[in-house]
């Protein structure tokens, strides 16, 4: 198999091994981690049955640009079913990018997937950054109590997730 170098969540966020480390010896940090975990996986979960719902079709059928498609399809219906199944994905984001990269490799998603952190920004995009601001729905970092701060925090934790994305376009 081959082998694939994935940056701890921490370590993209400017965390050190040690200071890491001992932020999730704390039970308060730890029980985030956990949430943060399970609301990740509820997203990746709702993507695979997103391609069950939509009868999308199998990657031999299909061009690259269409399988690209039906990945972003299946992502914004991930994202959504597990919003309105009472998950917080938008917290998740970040984890959920070390899921892609895991899955798909870490500079591109290969043939068949987009980059993973074009999906994680188009997600950003759409929904925590735009769609749920103007709504008010849900629990987004814009209405959390240190909505400005946090919502600094994700940008900022986003950058190289976006440079990514836009050098693997060019």
């Amino acid at each position: 198999g081959r082998s694939i170098n994935v940056r701890p969540g921490w370590a993209r966020c400017g965390y050190s091994d040690k200071a890491a480390k001992s932020l999730f010896e704390k039970k308060e940090i730890y029980d985030l981690r956990i949430r943060l975990m399970v609301d990740a996986l509820a997203m990746v979960v709702g993507h695979e049955l997103g391609h069950l719902v939509k009868r999308h079709r199998g990657y031999s059928e299909i061009s690259k640009e269409e399988a690209w498609r039906q990945e972003n399809e299946a992502d914004d219906f991930g994202f959504r079913l597990a919003k309105n199944s009472g998950f917080n994905p938008s917290a998740a984001l970040i984890t959920t990018y070390s899921f892609f990269t895991v899955l798909e490799g870490t500079r591109y998603g290969g043939h068949y997937h987009p980059p993973a952190s074009c999906r994680i920004v188009e997600l950003s995009d759409k929904y925590v950054l735009k769609e749920e601001n103007q709504t008010g729905n849900g629990r987004t970092l814009a209405t959390e109590s240190n909505g400005t701060r946090e919502r600094s925090k994700f940008l900022e934790a986003l950058k190289p997730l976006r440079e990514d994305c836009l050098s693997t376009k060019s």
